[in-house]
């Protein structure tokens, strides 16, 4: 997996991306995240997922599984549709339509940054989220790839709206079309 993670509050943003060769910032996130969680965190945080490959995507379905070990307010805000690549571009001059599935779980006529600013200001208006993971995407988001990442941008507005923001995407090996 590759992980980037994005933490705002108020006026300064950290970014951090941790890769299979990038070892040695694991113990740099995780210490980080150790004294950040506990000044940030509180038992049983709201957590909002997003991600880009669309609300049917098996990803978010993996990911919403391991929210669960850490809490059991969940909510999951996704696109009808796949929106790789969309990047953080908002819908303008057009109605949105939003669908709830079942009881947390919305789909929305948009993209990530859209269902991220639907979620945190509509859906959950009366208790924001402490927590915005996006993803898992299928593929890997690295390099300047991280511009133009729907996965991203659901983590960097997740982090604008207040929330710890965090994207991830599962590595694929394309020449021997393994993941």
């Amino acid at each position: 997996f590759f992980f980037f993670f994005f933490s705002s509050r108020r006026r300064h943003t950290r970014y951090i991306s941790v890769t299979g060769v990038q070892t040695c910032a694991l113990p740099i996130l995780y210490g980080w995240a150790k004294i950040h969680w506990r000044k940030i965190m509180k038992d049983n945080p709201r957590i909002l997922i997003t991600n880009d490959d669309g609300i049917d995507a098996p990803g978010i379905k993996h990911l919403q599984e391991i929210a669960r070990e850490i809490s059991d307010d969940i909510w999951i805000v996704a696109p009808q549709n796949n929106q790789s690549g969309a990047g953080h571009r908002f819908t303008l001059g057009t109605e949105l339509s939003m669908e709830q599935l079942e009881n947390n779980i919305f789909s929305i006529d948009g993209t990530p940054a859209d269902c991220v600013v639907i979620g945190t200001t509509y859906i959950l208006k009366d208790k924001k989220p402490d927590i915005v993971l996006s993803g898992i995407n299928h593929g890997q988001n690295l390099g300047d790839i991280i511009h133009c990442s729907g996965t991203l941008a659901g983590a960097r507005e997740g982090a604008l709206q207040g929330a710890l923001g965090i994207g991830l995407s599962q590595a694929y090996d394309y020449e021997r079309r393994t993941e």
